[in-house]
């Protein structure tokens, strides 16, 4: 479907390169991200960073993942996580915040392992907020490349302020790209949610030894079942997790295997988990 596009990408490949691929839902981004970066990594390692918090397809749902891609893999299920970043909600909407600087530090780990970084971003064009943001991202990360895929002009505001420097290239929507419904969205969140819990422990939390931040102040009962990251005292996020119980002295909390004795933050995030434990 993209052979031509992405054959002409990869033709002109300078390293260090970074694409950055903005486009509406349902463009045919993350496809395109995918086959892009399994044709590159036909030469060197890749570093893919997924930043659609609300369709993740590196992590669970709610943060920012990495994966390094090499020659030897073909199924993109199969990359190992890297790097997690913990926005805390499902899209950039009222996050705008927590989502750049997640970008911004899962990009930071994702150089260090890569000299091509391909970032994959959700599909939140439509407004002037969500330009400004594109616009704020593309200031501080500086891509070399921008790839934009869509079906019209959804981001004609994005290139009027952007700058003709910035290494444009527009790709059109194939038009039997196809569209998913709110509840299939749900359905592939619940899908994540439970294979990143698959084997996962549970842990007890003395709240008297890790600082805790959130956006709200909370009553105790509303803590059950947030989402959150587990993150050291270098600011790295250890894993995601979900709380189970919550009073003044103590969390329980659901996370894949990680070492309970370097949490030193709770970062409490603004989502209910959504799988399905049945």
């Amino acid at each position: 479907m993209w052979e031509d596009s992405i054959e002409t990408v990869a033709q002109n490949i300078h390293t260090p390169e970074t694409f950055l691929l903005l486009g509406a839902s349902d463009t045919g981004k993350t496809t395109f991200a995918i086959e892009l970066a399994l044709r590159l990594a036909q030469k060197e390692p890749i570093a893919f960073v997924d930043a659609d918090i609300g369709q993740s397809r590196i992590g669970p749902p709610t943060a920012i993942g990495s994966s390094l891609i090499d020659s030897s893999q073909k199924d993109f299920s199969q990359f190992e996580t890297q790097s997690l970043c913990f926005v805390g909600a499902v899209s950039p909407v009222g996050h705008l915040l927590q989502f750049t600087a997640a970008l911004v530090k899962c990009v930071r780990q994702a150089s260090t392992a890569a000299k091509i970084l391909i970032i994959d971003t959700p599909g939140y064009v439509a407004n002037p907020a969500a330009t400004s943001l594109w616009w704020a991202v593309t200031d501080i990360l500086r891509p070399s490349k921008i790839l934009m895929l869509e079906r019209h002009d959804e981001l004609a505001d994005f290139v009027l302020g952007i700058g003709l420097d910035c290494g444009l290239v527009h790709i059109k929507t194939p038009g039997h790209v196809p569209l998913k419904s709110m509840a299939d969205r749900q359905l592939n969140r619940q899908k994540k949610y439970k294979e990143y819990f698959r084997n996962s422990s549970v842990y007890e939390i003395s709240l008297n030894n890790v600082a805790i931040q959130a956006r709200e102040n909370l009553l105790d009962y509303m803590y059950i079942n947030r989402m959150i990251a587990l993150r050291d005292s270098e600011g790295n996020d250890l894993a995601i997790g979900r709380i189970l119980k919550w009073d003044y002295a103590k969390a329980v909390v659901q996370a894949p295997k990680l070492d309970i004795e370097k949490v030193a933050c709770l970062i409490i995030g603004d989502v209910i988990y959504e799988g399905n434990d049945t």
